[in-house]
This record gives structure tokens, sequence and C-alpha cells, in this order.
């Protein structure tokens, strides 16, 4: 067997002895991975998943707007309707209006200065409420660009009949504090290796995304738990799955400032020992996704006083 890293070689035994992505065994504890790409129970524990992000050329929307798109259609027409060349868009990102529908805002603004999202979703009994973010005003003496750019943000909910409100909050009332306090760190493989299921048919390409979360002196907050992960590549979000509850956890680990993902050799510069929310999911790869190319992942992280969506940077590689 030949592995794309040393990492993914020591841990593969760990986590391909749960549970299989593709026939979903386990407990009653443990969030089922899906045959489905978008896991629909993996959403609904997170409530929205970023679909898509700082699309340009929304120039011919009267902005601000907030949007809600229940077809194909309106998706279309939202995704090709910018101004931007057609050949220089990801293609429209597939989504199941049976199932799903999107939300988002756009917004004019300023890089770093102006910016806004979506900071969570909830449902009640009479409505469906999308709250979003602005960024609180700079410190005195903070650089603005000056050039305007169009600021969105389209999240993936589950598909709803309820009323459909937004509200709008300061970036520091809508998100908790420790939403810029945490650090994420992923090393997500497809799992090439000839499988097959229990019923002998052969099995999907395994996706499997190991994931560490570190805190700045802060630490870690209260109660903290991984609902669901992302992947995006091309700047579209394709794969959605919940953690692994059995092997999602915080434990005490070596580490260090450029790793926190795996434990750290002994003598390693700048070892030491600190508590890190580490974890696993998985899932079936979608076909779209590229081997060995830069994609984002997800963490759609809860604690006692609040949900956030961390990102991380990594390279979609195998294990064959």
């Amino acid at each position: 067997m030949s592995t794309a890293s040393p990492f993914r070689a020591s841990l593969l035994a760990l986590l391909l002895v749960s549970l299989a992505a593709c026939n979903g065994s386990g407990s009653n504890d443990e969030p089922v991975a899906s045959t489905e790409p978008i896991n629909p129970l993996a959403l609904q524990a997170a409530g929205f998943v970023t679909l898509a992000t700082d699309l340009p050329g929304f120039d011919d929307l009267q902005l601000p707007a907030n949007l809600v798109v229940r077809s194909a259609a309106e998706w279309q027409a939202v995704w090709l309707g910018r101004t931007q060349p057609v050949e220089l868009r990801a293609s429209t990102p597939e989504v199941d209006f049976d199932k799903y529908m999107v939300v988002g805002i756009a917004r004019q603004g300023t890089s770093g200065c102006n910016d806004a999202g979506i900071a969570r979703v909830e449902q009640s009994a009479s409505a469906l409420t999308v709250h979003t973010w602005f960024a609180d005003p700079p410190p005195p003496g903070t650089a603005c660009s000056m050039e305007m750019r169009a600021i969105s943000h389209f999240g993936l909910v589950p598909r709803s009949s309820l009323p459909l409100q937004f509200s709008e909050q300061a970036e520091s009332v809508a998100l908790p504090v420790w939403h810029t306090q945490l650090h994420t760190q992923a090393a997500p493989y497809e799992n090439r290796m000839p499988q097959v299921t229990s019923s002998g048919s052969p099995a999907c390409t395994q996706l499997i995304v190991p994931f560490a979360v570190r805190a700045s002196a802060a630490g870690l907050p209260q109660s903290l738990k991984v609902n669901a992960v992302a992947l995006a590549q091309d700047g579209v979000t394709r794969w959605l799955q919940p953690a692994s509850a059995s092997e999602t956890g915080i434990v005490q680990s070596l580490i260090t400032d450029s790793n926190w993902l795996n434990d750290a050799a002994a003598g390693t510069a700048g070892i030491r020992s600190e508590p890190v929310l580490r974890g696993v999911a998985r899932g079936c790869t979608p076909s779209q996704f590229r081997l060995d190319q830069p994609v984002r992942v997800l963490l759609s992280v809860a604690a006692a006083d609040g949900q956030a969506e961390l990102a991380a940077n990594a390279t979609l590689t195998a294990v064959y």
C-alpha cells in the first residue's frame, strides 16, 4: 500500500474500523454517514452550510439584497444572472430542491472593513430566521481598501414552507467571541483501496476528513462540539457529513504552532501540551472533486454560548 502521507497510513486502521460510509452501521448515538454527498441529517444539525461566498458580478442586483431560492430555475437565474463572464464562473452548484433551499445575502462594501455573512439559521414553530452579520467598525487608524466589491454569502438549508425572515446584527453580537479565537486544521483524503459492502456489492469511494481545533490563550469554549463537516472546491461546497461521535472529542495533545492535527514527535521544537478537539467525518465522495487540488474544509461547531462555522485550507489527496 502506498499513501499520500505517513499520517494517513498511521490513522487508516483507526478511521475505518467503526463506520463504513456507504452502508452506515453504528450505535443509536452515532451519526450515520450518508451515501449522498450532502447528508440531510448533518445539514439539519448544522442549521446551514455555506454553499458559496463572494461571488463576483452582482453589479446588476439592487444591493443590499436578501435572497431566498426554492427552485432550480431560480438558482440558475441567480448564478447566471451576474455580470461576470460565463467562462470565469464555476458551474452552477447542484441543489436538490426537493430537500433543500438556498438563502443568501449580497452587499456592497470594501475588503476587510465592510464584510458580512450568515451567522446561523434558526427554525421555530412559526418562522425560519436567517441571522446575518455585518462587520463591526474597524479600530481607529485601520486602513481600509477603497475598492468596492459585492459581498455575498449563500447557505444551503433544509427545505421549509415556513415564512422566512432575515435578522441583521453586528458581528460582535451575532457571532460568539470565540469564533475568531479558534484555529482549525484538516487533512481530507479519498480511500481508493478496493472495498465491498456487507452485501458483496462495490462500495462507494470514501471521503475521510480528519480535523482538529485548538484555541488561543482563552482556551476552548465550554461544551464545544462539531455538528457537521463540509468540503468545498472551486468555491462551492459539494460535501457535508456528520462528525463521528465515537471518534471526536477533546484530548490533551502534544502540539506545535504549525501542527495540532496529530501529536508532535518528542523533541520537536516548540512542542507543548494543550487540549485539542480532534475528530473525523466520512461519506461517499462526489464525482466533481479533483485530487491534489486545494479544498476548503468547513466545520459547523457549537458551544454553550453560540455556534459558528470554522474554516481550514487543505489539499485533497488519496490513499491507494
